[in-house]
């Protein structure tokens, strides 16, 4: 009895570890496959039909909202869009960075919002990334993000200011997510002190601050985007000409109605092919007609270009 007990335990054992070593080793082939895929594409790239905005740079390779996330985007033909956020300073300057909180060096968080400007841009920080995996994300991709994400968590890096920001990105056309926090005034104020002798017109202003955009809008001639991330903002559909729509709230309806009344469509954040593909499933032909935001620049033009192919 004992004797049978070790040779079914045996059986189960070396069954279980044949399995797990044969699942590995597709998952492995899928993973290589994808970034064969990924590096055939992007290196032998000549143009597509699509629009790309790496968002916070190509901040998936690099610290986002550097000016090496920034310069890495600038240097790749497929991206066509760089997208940066900016924040006030306590004294009333620009910084490049999506959160308010950050981790300094030693383990103390800081606030740019109540900081000066010399000081916060003297600090070292530390990077930080909470990416949440959705279980409808394939292994292979799973395994690129998780990659990305290992190499960049814990490096040490500095704040850039947006002029900074803004050459690094000669060869992009530009998108400023404003990161208004009750200081339109001084915000819009210092921002168009620090754009003064920089040709605008390649430059797209974006914020989820209706209050603060409108007022953007009607102190100066900027391209301003209403980013429309729940129900509420779609109030506001005829008082811009760009919209950049969450992804869950982008319909086949809104999307092609602001498309026929000539307005600028974005769907952000798509980070995955399942992203892409509920996006694609959604708008039909119109997601050959708006603008992609994204972390996975690469993976994303790949996939919209053997989308394309198999049509």
């Amino acid at each position: 009895m004992k004797k049978n007990s070790k040779r079914i335990i045996l059986y189960t054992t070396t069954i279980f570890m044949l399995t797990a070593g044969a699942t590995f080793k597709i998952n492995k082939d899928k993973s290589d496959e994808l970034v064969k895929e990924i590096n055939e594409y992007t290196d032998n790239f000549t143009n597509d039909d699509f629009l790309i905005a790496a968002h916070r740079g190509f901040s998936s390779l690099e610290i986002e909202n550097t000016t090496d996330a920034f310069s890495l985007a600038n240097s790749k033909d497929y991206i066509d869009f760089i997208e940066m956020d900016v924040r006030l300073t306590k004294d009333n300057k620009l910084v490049l960075s999506h959160d308010d909180y950050l981790l300094a060096e030693g383990e103390y968080s800081v606030d740019i919002s109540s900081s000066d400007y010399d000081n916060i841009m003297d600090t070292s920080l530390i990077y930080q990334n909470s990416y949440f995996f959705s279980h409808k994300i394939n292994f292979a991709e799973r395994s690129l993000i998780n990659s990305r994400i290992n190499n960049l968590i814990g490096k040490k890096y500095k704040l850039n200011n947006l002029v900074e920001g803004i050459n690094s990105c000669s060869n992009k056309k530009i998108i400023l997510d404003l990161k208004f926090q009750n200081n339109e005034d001084e915000f819009i104020e210092e921002l168009i002190k620090e754009l003064k002798g920089i040709n605008t017109d390649n430059i797209i202003f974006q914020s989820t601050d209706i209050g603060g955009l409108l007022e953007l809008k009607e102190k100066t001639n900027f391209r301003c985007q209403l980013l429309v991330d729940s129900k509420y903002d779609l109030m506001f559909l005829d008082d811009f000409d760009y919209y950049g729509i969450k992804k869950n709230l982008a319909t086949y309806d809104l999307v092609k109605n602001l498309l026929d009344t000539d307005n600028k469509v974005a769907v952000w954040t798509i980070n995955n092919s399942n992203d892409l593909d509920n996006i694609i499933d959604e708008l039909g032909d119109s997601y050959k007609d708006v603008l992609y935001i994204t972390d996975y620049p690469d993976l994303i033009a790949t996939k919209l270009y053997y989308k394309q192919k198999e049509e």
